[in-house]
């Protein structure tokens, strides 16, 4: 195990022991970091079992919330903890409690999704809370009422490599499009709705959309979608609920859709990008900004009246073209340039060190 001194170092809270987007980008960063930092971490969760296994951090678990920045805030009076880094916006209430009771400990809170950037959470700026933003868009979200905002894209490191697998156009008549993320309202679920609809429309019986990610069934209109899976006479619906093995997930699709039009950046158009996957989504959020870095906003879809079709012809367009097939393998290229783990971990550690 490592044994590098961990005195002064800044102490890491993971609000989520899920194994979602946050958690992943906060296993990079500990994994490619040189450091040895105390990480808090919600007890018997899949993110605190993985995290043991590093073997690399001083892992300390926490039951309760509350219990959690009761302990923070003791240690913060002994003179033990100097800086506070949050790996996301959940418990934003209790930052702001700590900081106006010490001015002269520095927090970092790191915005990821919307939801966190509203105004009864984030009213005004604390001066000595800093703000880190995943996107462009998540920053203009809050810019009119806080200022001390940086912009630190999340960072992907390639599983398979630069060069392999290689993206390549569908063979097969049936083509296979998956949904990655939670089948949720906040993440297009009307919009998905829309789309099946007007594939049925169509009788496009040579197409499956397949889900992947948990399926919130205590919202009444998740229920209502996931129900009418057997109502479709022409378009098959498969939910295979949340599945940690990427490997899994992308060789049994053809091309990935993305459909919250607010998504605040998108890890998974680096995962489909790894495994020689082509994305489409909406022009917009984050997924829009990911696409014009890579130089592959003409494959993404406007949001207007008829999107639908627009969609469907990029589908179409992706999955049968070799020259879209050449424009997602550079953006791979970009991909390793430009949001590697290095790259993150050094931008982040000049700040929270």
């Amino acid at each position: 195990m490592n044994k590098r001194k961990r005195s002064g170092l800044c102490p890491i809270v993971s609000p989520s022991g899920a194994l979602y987007g946050s958690e992943q980008v906060l296993w990079d960063f500990l994994n490619e970091t040189k450091h040895r930092y105390t990480v808090y971490v919600p007890s018997n969760s899949l993110f605190s079992n993985k995290l043991k296994l590093m073997e690399k951090h001083n892992i300390k678990e926490f039951f309760n919330i509350k219990w959690l920045y009761f302990v923070i805030l003791l240690r913060i009076m002994l003179g033990r903890i100097k800086s506070l880094y949050i790996n996301e916006g959940g418990h934003v209430r209790y930052i702001k409690i700590l900081a106006r009771l010490f001015s002269k400990v520095r927090f970092y809170l790191h915005i990821r999704i919307i939801e966190d950037t509203r105004r009864e959470r984030l009213q005004t700026s604390l001066s000595n809370v800093h703000i880190f933003a995943v996107s462009q868009f998540i920053a203009k979200a809050i810019i009119d009422r806080i200022h001390d905002i940086n912009i630190i894209y999340d960072p992907y490191k390639l599983i398979n490599g630069i060069a392999s697998p290689s993206f390549s156009v569908t063979k097969s008549d049936n083509i296979n499009i998956g949904v990655v993320g939670r089948v949720t309202p906040s993440k297009g679920l009307k919009e998905i709705v829309s789309f099946c609809n007007y594939l049925e429309s169509l009788k496009m019986s040579n197409f499956t959309m397949h889900f992947f990610g948990d399926i919130e069934l205590a919202r009444d209109e998740v229920q209502y979608f996931y129900q009418s899976k057997n109502k479709y006479h022409y378009l098959a619906l498969k939910f295979h609920g949340f599945i940690e093995s990427k490997d899994k997930i992308y060789n049994r699709i053809d091309v990935l859709v993305h459909f919250n039009r607010n998504e605040p950046l998108g890890r998974v158009f680096f995962e489909a990008l790894d495994f020689g996957i082509p994305v489409i989504g909406f022009d917009s959020g984050g997924i829009g900004e990911i696409a014009q870095i890579f130089g592959l906003q003409e494959q993404m879809v406007k949001i207007n009246a008829g999107w639908e079709k627009d969609m469907l012809n990029r589908v179409l367009s992706v999955t049968r073209s070799t020259e879209n097939a050449r424009k997602y393998a550079a953006a791979r290229l970009k991909l390793s340039e430009q949001f590697s783990a290095r790259k993150y971990c050094d931008r982040l550690e000049s700040y929270i060190l």
